[in-house]
């Protein structure tokens, strides 16, 4: 084994510079997988957290009709039922109703597939669901049915 070892470090002091330049080599290699690698690891986690934050949270609740991801048709019949059962349970933090569909917005020369999400303003609030920020007009408000919140 020590011949072996021996041999090898020959053969790398033979000729430095070309043992630099692959030492050099593997190690931006390395160095730019690990960094691809992470990065790609925090925009996954940052995608998973601003579907969580937006449509899904932690549970969903959804209606038996909506378990084919085609049919967007359905309601749940008796929705405080379930929010009762939810405030029973210690390990559930809060629940907040929302009503979630798909929508078309057009304009002028084009248009785009989009979800419509109507929720309630204050109940988001008290779970600590900060609303997003505003370029123009105003928050939505508690008792105000025709407001709604555009993005890009």
């Amino acid at each position: 084994m020590s011949v072996l070892i021996t041999i090898a470090l020959r053969n790398l002091f033979r000729n430095r510079r070309r043992t630099l330049i692959t030492i050099t080599a593997i190690a931006f290699s390395l160095g730019t997988l690990i960094f691809l690698r992470n990065f790609m690891y925090g925009a996954q986690t940052q995608m998973t957290n601003n579907i969580k934050s937006t449509l899904t949270s932690d549970l969903q609740v959804i209606p038996k009709s909506q378990e084919n991801i085609y049919n967007v048709n359905g309601s749940i019949e008796n929705p405080q039922v379930i929010r009762n059962v939810l405030k029973k349970n210690p390990r559930v933090k809060g629940s907040v109703a929302e009503i979630v569909a798909t929508g078309l917005v057009a304009g002028e020369t084009e248009s785009m597939a989009t979800f419509i999400v109507g929720y309630h303003p204050e109940e988001e609030r008290a779970m600590g669901n900060t609303p997003p920020p505003i370029v123009q007009g105003q928050q939505l408000q508690n008792g105000v049915a025709d407001g709604m919140i555009m993005g890009e």
